[in-house]
């Protein structure tokens, strides 16, 4: 019948991974009149495509199915890139710096607390100081005032205690897993109460596991505060709940890598300056001496041999 309309109605049907195509055509009896315009909506996972699918010509029909046929060869290609990984081959998740000096070479320029994952570890919290020689150093202790008890038990020491941006212990187990992923050089900056600075350098750190007491393995000393943890070297770490037979963290009041006696005790009391009680404190025996108690202590990783 002249001036009949050709209704199309197109379906695309999700079948595994194939889109079917039907169209149906109704030219009996009818007028231009008797027939709304009908959208045909074709959908597929990744995006839903509305076609108005309501014409009078048989070349409109025919652009629609090379449409819908493009439309059906992209989506297979897709879904055959999915099956082969190819799609996500190059999208990998974010990952966790291992330490303060990743975090350095991947854009981190400001000194402040990040997280960091070490090899076989969980993620945890750390101050990275990005300022001093180069940066890059990663915070296991800081002395800042007498607001922290550092005269503390084997778990405490073991968990780490204190506030990352003040006083703190970083812990032994977090040491442990730091400082076993590679080789790493310690750091320790010492200040006094008439604002005299000091430094020491040691090119190896690394701490054994709690099985083995958190054991000591220090390197060659460097710097101008002198060698006053060499007699650490070796040594398990103690305190007061688990002494290791030596009496020394009674005595000393902290928890620390300690021999008979020390030479260096930067967990002791904090007594600001000069006191009378002996080798207690904060104390740098090859600087200020058993009697003096520091005012200031940081101790920091770097993986050694960077320059």
């Amino acid at each position: 019948m002249e001036g009949a309309v050709l209704k199309i109605f197109v379906c695309l049907l999700f079948d595994g991974f194939t889109f079917a195509a039907c169209q149906a055509g109704n030219t009996d009896g009818a007028g231009p009149s008797s027939f709304p315009a009908y959208p045909s909506t074709v959908y597929n996972p990744v995006n839903s495509i509305t076609v108005n699918a309501c014409c009078n010509k048989s070349d409109e029909f025919d652009r629609l199915q090379r449409q819908i046929t493009e439309l059906n060869e992209a989506f297979n290609n897709l879904i055959s890139e999915l099956q082969n990984g190819e799609f996500c081959s190059s999208v990998e998740p974010p990952s966790v710096a291992a330490d303060c000096y990743e975090i350095q070479q991947n854009g981190g320029t400001t000194s402040q607390v990040y997280t960091i994952k070490p090899e076989n570890s969980p993620p945890f919290e750390v101050y990275c100081d990005m300022d001093t020689d180069g940066g890059g150093w990663t915070v296991f202790q800081r002395r800042v005032d007498d607001s922290t008890d550092f005269y503390r038990y084997w778990d405490d020491y073991k968990e780490g205690f204190g506030l990352l941006t003040t006083n703190y212990w970083l812990g032994n187990d977090h040491l442990y897993y730091l400082t076993n992923q590679k080789a790493y050089t310690l750091r320790v900056d010492l200040e006094d109460f008439e604002e005299n600075t000091r430094y020491a350098v040691y090119n190896y750190f690394r701490v054994s596991d709690e099985a083995m007491k958190y054991t000591l393995s220090l390197g060659t000393y460097s710097g101008d505060a002198g060698d006053a943890m060499a007699i650490c070297n070796g040594q398990r770490f103690s305190t007061r709940d688990d002494e290791n037979g030596n009496g020394c963290p009674a005595a000393y009041k902290g928890g620390w890598w300690y021999e008979e006696c020390h030479n260096a005790n930067l967990n002791g009391l904090y007594l600001g300056g000069s006191h009378s009680t002996y080798a207690d404190g904060i104390e740098w025996n090859q600087w200020r001496g058993y009697y003096y108690s520091l005012k200031f202590t940081e101790m920091k990783l770097r993986p050694t041999n960077l320059f």
